[in-house]
């Protein structure tokens, strides 16, 4: 292998992770089997299982993996039949006014000019003759007019409520947000909702929580103009806000491949992270109690923001890798990144099929397996001023350097990131972004100094530094306005941004796959030569694209 430093992927995870995605995905379109005749079988080869893996005999021992991925296989179908519940009896019954109890679990975003609140709840009670339907998920529409004026539905609450209930349509799959709904095993929808009754409020957190998100919007908007939206990209990167963008914006943003950058995820968390750990660093503050008041405000953050999957994820992410340095002193990015998973898929096994979990394990993965061989395979390749002694270096030497090495690394990211979720991005949004790569390179910088100066805004606010934290919102918004004038430049260049489908959708995993292998042969160390990881995958892509994407 011609790459000096690689990352190091050596993780007995993957004999857990990889039979329960193939379990769940069998699982996922074929359910209509019994749950027992899985079980049993599992559960007596992941018996024999260790039972020969501690066989003294070599010859009956090179049988205990073969019999542990089929075990695991079967159980992984098993617990998606069962977490799945597919079952639905109200499929084919027309819409009926009912009287539920519901525990709400999740609150969407809305505008304020939409006096409407949605979200998930789970049905905890319900009248005899609808007993069926407790402890279903369902998706409600409450109009403002028709709750009470001094109550807040929150995450967590419970309120007592009559409304129409209807089966969701789970075969609309033209209906994103159905599918998302459906993956999230939602199975009823419910509308015309009076609420009778707030049985519960919310809990203190999630209570401190929204008082919190307005305290914090209230500060990012301090100083703002109402002549310009740039508060509202502000608000809506800070604090995963989507709704606060005018709707030019999120449609440019959205055309050029960037609305990832509002959307609380792996970006948001790790840039929040890392700003968190360096201001701690700065305080002084050991280790471990650093660890543990970091990941406690992180969590805070996060649940302020509303919790959404994604943030949730990269939570889990940012948890298991800064736990194992403080505890095990080890960092082992690709095995942290395997076990967030593995906590994800058993906490909500239909995440697996949710797009915004197969972009970010798709593109973190990448990362680690292609980024980072690619970018220290240039950075051998372009070091600077070779035969000049270090003892002689400059400061003009240093700053190259500098320079030099965080372009590359910009590049590696970026170009990883586009490689790998341009097939996702096609299947699910309908968009072919090659200007994704330039563009990201410049305005993930930009984006992650509007999150640290965003953060810096925050924390003066708090402090009723006002001035301070206006003087940092004017700073931040000549970067949205940067932001927004580099994003409308690239959307309108020809050939960079295009709209486009599959002509089948196999097309995407056949694709995900062709990068993939190569890949995962090289760090099996199959074949060790890195030109053929380096252009494997970007050969695989353009075939792909040339002979089953059209451009709309």
């Amino acid at each position: 292998m011609d790459i000096e430093t690689s990352p190091n992927i050596r993780s007995p995870l993957i004999w857990l992770v990889a039979p329960i995605l193939v379990g769940y995905l069998v699982g996922f379109y074929q359910n209509e089997i019994d749950i027992l005749s899985l079980v049993l079988p599992g559960t007596l080869f992941s018996g024999f299982s260790l039972i020969l893996c501690q066989s003294s005999s070599n010859k009956f021992q090179r049988f205990w993996p073969l019999l542990f991925l089929t075990a695991g296989f079967l159980l992984a179908w098993s617990y998606y039949l069962i977490r799945s519940d597919s079952t639905n009896e109200w499929q084919d019954k027309p819409p009926r006014e009912v009287i539920l109890n519901l525990k709400v679990t999740r609150i969407f975003d809305s505008k304020k000019e939409i006096k409407t609140r949605t979200g998930i709840a789970i049905i905890n009670e319900t009248e005899k003759h609808t007993s069926d339907l407790i402890g279903k998920k369902i998706y409600f529409s409450l109009s403002e007019k028709n709750k009470p004026n001094s109550q807040t539905i929150l995450q967590s609450s419970e309120i007592k409520i009559k409304g129409v209930i209807k089966s969701l349509d789970t075969n609309d799959d033209a209906n994103k947000f159905y599918s998302y709904l459906k993956n999230n095993g939602v199975q009823f929808e419910l509308n015309r909702i009076k609420i009778l009754k707030f049985i519960d409020a919310g809990n203190l957190f999630f209570q401190f929580c929204n008082r919190q998100n307005a305290k914090i919007k209230k500060i990012l908007e301090l100083g703002k103009s109402e002549s310009h939206a740039f508060s509202n990209i502000y608000i809506a990167m800070l604090l995963g806000k989507k709704t606060a963008l005018a709707p030019q914006q999120k449609n440019d943003f959205l055309k050029s491949g960037t609305m990832h950058l509002f959307a609380i995820s792996g970006l948001h968390v790790g840039v929040i992270a890392y700003t968190l750990f360096y201001i701690l660093y700065l305080l002084r503050i050991p280790q471990k109690p650093a660890a543990l008041i970091g990941l406690t405000l992180l969590f805070t953050y996060i649940e302020i923001t509303g919790a959404s999957a994604s943030a949730v994820r990269a939570f889990i992410m940012v948890f298991v890798i800064w736990l194992g340095k403080v505890i095990l002193r080890k960092n082992n990015t690709f095995s942290s990144l395997l076990f967030s998973a593995l906590i994800v898929l058993i906490i909500d096994p239909g995440q697996l099929f949710n797009p915004g979990f197969q972009l970010s394990y798709t593109v973190v993965g990448s990362i680690i397996l292609y980024g980072i061989p690619l970018q220290n395979y240039l950075l051998n390749k372009l070091t600077l001023f070779r035969g000049l002694p270090e003892i002689s270096f400059q400061l003009k030497h240093y700053l190259s350097l500098w320079m030099l090495r965080n372009l590359i690394t910009l590049f590696s990211i970026c170009f990883t990131a586009t490689l790998f979720s341009t097939p996702l991005l096609i299947i699910y949004f309908n968009i072919l972004t090659p200007g994704a790569i330039v563009l990201n390179m410049v305005l993930i910088s930009l984006a992650s100094l509007l999150m640290v100066s965003g953060l810096i805004s925050i924390i003066l606010g708090y402090l009723k530094l006002t001035a301070l934290s206006t003087f940092i919102n004017h700073g931040a918004w000549v970067i949205i306005w940067l932001i927004e004038k580099l994003v409308e430049i690239f959307i309108n260049i020809p050939g960079l941004f295009l709209d486009a489908i599959f002509k089948n959708s196999f097309f995407c995993p056949i694709s995900l796959l062709l990068m993939i292998c190569p890949v995962l042969l090289f760090h099996c160390r199959i074949f060790k030569s890195s030109i053929i990881l380096f252009i494997a995958p970007p050969i695989f892509l353009v075939l792909i694209i040339f002979f089953g994407v059209t451009i709309i």
